[in-house]
This record gives structure tokens, sequence and C-alpha cells, in this order.
């Protein structure tokens, strides 16, 4: 069989596709093109990774989603364009803060609406 000139695409295994993206300093942030959300093993029990597509072409990347972080995802929608910067550090009773996110979306052209937008009323349509 000849294979020359068939257009091949990587395909990704359950560990995502890109490197993992850990948040060190406050102010830090990603973007990209979420592909999707998914439960994976941790150390300390199941975990969250949230899996993008770069927007300048470069390597995909994923990051596990600490509880607040883990708390918005849930309200994501795969195919928009997500923006995560690291905020602040809120005190708990652990020996470890609680990392605290700004989490944006915005539409990305042809994606479907966020859950939270209601769809456009038919009923003023004069027909």
């Amino acid at each position: 069989m000849n294979v020359n000139g068939l257009k091949f695409e990587e395909v990704q295994g359950e560990g995502g596709g890109g490197d993992f993206v850990k948040f060190d300093q406050i102010g830090q942030q990603s973007i990209g093109m979420l592909e999707g959300i998914r439960e994976k093993e941790g150390k300390f029990g199941p975990e969250t990774v949230l899996d993008f597509a770069s927007l300048n072409g470069d390597n995909a990347f994923s990051i596990t989603a600490p509880y607040d972080l883990k708390q918005k995802a849930a309200k994501l929608v795969t195919g928009n364009i997500v923006r995560i910067t690291y905020v602040a550090n809120r005190p708990t009773a652990k020996r470890n803060p609680m990392k605290i996110f700004r989490v944006e979306m915005a539409p990305a052209p042809g994606a479907p609406r966020a859950a939270s937008q209601p769809a456009p009323s038919t009923e003023d349509v004069p027909f």
C-alpha cells in the first residue's frame, strides 16, 4: 500500500498531548482553546485536568486544577478560548494556602454558547 500523499494526524492518549502548566507565581497566566476536561488518578486521589490547544500553534498544554480552578472549570465550554490567571493565595487551616484563579472565557469562532448565556428568543421574530 502506498502511503505517500496521505494526511496523518497525531492521535492523543489519555495524557492530553502537551506539557503540564504549573502555577508558581501570582500573576502567571495561561490562555488556550479548551479541548476537554478529564479526571485522572493522582497521588492523593482523583484530579481534574484541563487540556488546551495553544492559540499560536505551539504545543498543547494541560493544567491539573487545584480546588478553586476545579470549581470554576465546571462552567467552561469545550471549544472556547479560556484565560486563567493565578491571582491570590487564600490562607487555609492546612499547611498550604489555596490558590485563587480568575477564569475568563470567550467564544471561539463557531464554538457553542456558554451554558450561562441564554439562547436568543424567537418569540419576537415576525413570521
